[in-house]
Order: structure tokens, then C-alpha cells, then sequence
């Protein structure tokens, strides 16, 4: 049972804000690597799934994202998703003059 739980908490980040706190800090976001929108539930559970994948012939999976152009990993390549720098700007609001 709490094994699961840690999956859980990820995929559901990953649902409702496309990253884990770790990615937020990095300003990080999880997209869609055909259309860059929001993926899919499916995608983000095959992401998670794809992670153990990733891991087994010697992590070569995750260090692929240093190699790869699109810096996706085994994981992102099995769920079509790719990790993206979210450079918005804030908008800055300043009070009028009276």
C-alpha cells in the first residue's frame, strides 16, 4: 500500500501542474511532445511506468537525456512527452498615480 502512494502523489502532480515541486523550482514543465500541450493521463502513467524501464540497462535511459537533442529520456520518448524550460514572464502591475 505505501509503496503505491509515491506514484500516486507524482502522477497526480503531474496531472494538475504538469511538474513536481522539483521541476516548479526549476521552472520545469511536462508537455505533450507532439503538440506541446497537456499530456494525457495515459501519457503521464506511461511516463511514471517508463522510469523503471529507464533504469534497468544501467540508467542509460535517463543519462540519454544529455545525448539527445529534445532532451528526453527513454521515459519521455515511451509516453511522447518532453520536458520544457517555462520561460513566461510574470506581468508586473504597478499602482496608478493619483
Amino acid at each position: 500500500m505505501f509503496r503505491i502512494l509515491p506514484a500516486i502523489a507524482i502522477i497526480i502532480f503531474w496531472t494538475y501542474k504538469s511538474a513536481t515541486p522539483g521541476k516548479m523550482a526549476l521552472k520545469l514543465t511536462i508537455v505533450d511532445a507532439k503538440n506541446g500541450g497537456h499530456p494525457s493521463t495515459g501519457q503521464l502513467i506511461g511516463r511514471y511506468f517508463g522510469y523503471y524501464i529507464s533504469i534497468i540497462p544501467l540508467f542509460l535511459g535517463l543519462i540519454w537525456v544529455g545525448i539527445d537533442r529534445r532532451k528526453q529520456g527513454l521515459h519521455d520518448k515511451l509516453a511522447g512527452t518532453v520536458v520544457i524550460k517555462n520561460n513566461k514572464k510574470e506581468k508586473v502591475t504597478f499602482e496608478s498615480k493619483k
